[in-house]
């Protein structure tokens, strides 16, 4: 969270909160490892104004498929880079992504994975993205999920996700695919303390104007749970980026 231009961890698990969510303000751009605000402070639908789109360093490396570099301010940094290609999987939905290589846990678990696998190895991010795109055809998998589907399958099966990606894994091993390496397959689970709740919750839609009170008992990747006097409510955090955010109530439950 960004305060007064200064950017701020707040504790979550155990905490109770009340807060009131504003309009969507574009959250600027980073150039050279320095945050810029949006010099019009414009209102955005999701997270950047076009103009800021297009300053910051990395924006255009996320629309990268492998054919052609679209960024060349950041190409030759991305050439002498180690990647992973990896495997995650959502319910049934099966999800292929890529990573810096120092970077792999800490990417599932904000993306809020239950089982993570690594797949492959390279140099070069334009290499490695072409490559993923050719798995993602070649197994039928996703590059992308979105939250409402993470708020829908929050409580899903974990054989069906584990049965998902050692099924993908067999299929790439009758492939000729260049770079796989030997899958090292992780259990993230224990990260979001589903354990806290026993069923799926109400998913609750952000927009301006709206309340946020309760418990927050759970949290996977960008789903953040709470509990309130009517029940457990889901909440996609993305959808609070560039929020202005009227903190009420904020208080971290201490236990003995």
């Amino acid at each position: 969270m960004r305060v007064r231009n200064e950017e701020q961890d707040l504790p979550l698990f155990d905490t109770h909160l009340s807060m009131k969510l504003g309009e969507k303000k574009c959250i600027g751009y980073r150039v050279r490892g320095r945050y810029i605000e949006c010099p019009e402070n414009r209102t955005v639908e999701r997270t950047h104004c076009e103009s800021c789109k297009i300053q910051d360093d990395f924006f255009l490396c996320m629309k990268c498929n492998g054919d052609e570099c679209i960024n060349q301010k950041q190409r030759a940094s991305c050439s002498h880079n180690n990647y992973f290609i990896y495997l995650t999987a959502f319910s049934s939905k099966l999800k292929v992504g890529l990573s810096f290589e120092h970077r792999i846990i800490p990417r599932w678990i904000e993306q809020g994975a239950g089982f993570g696998a690594k797949i492959a190895f390279l140099k070069d991010g334009l290499v490695a993205r072409e490559l993923e795109q050719k798995i993602k055809k070649y197994i039928g998998a996703v590059d992308r999920v979105r939250g409402e589907e993470k708020q829908k399958t929050l409580m899903s099966d974990p054989n069906i996700e584990i049965s998902s990606i050692f099924s993908a894994i067999s299929t790439l091993k009758k492939s000729n695919m260049p770079h796989l390496i030997n899958p090292e397959i992780y259990d993230l689970r224990h990260y979001y303390k589903l354990d806290k709740i026993s069923y799926n919750p109400s998913i609750l839609r952000i927009k301006k104007g709206t309340e946020l009170k309760g418990k927050v008992v759970a949290v996977k990747g960008n789903i953040i749970v709470l509990h309130t006097p009517t029940g457990l409510f889901s909440v996609n955090s993305h959808d609070m980026i560039g929020r202005n955010i009227e903190i009420k109530y904020m208080q971290k439950e201490f236990k003995n």
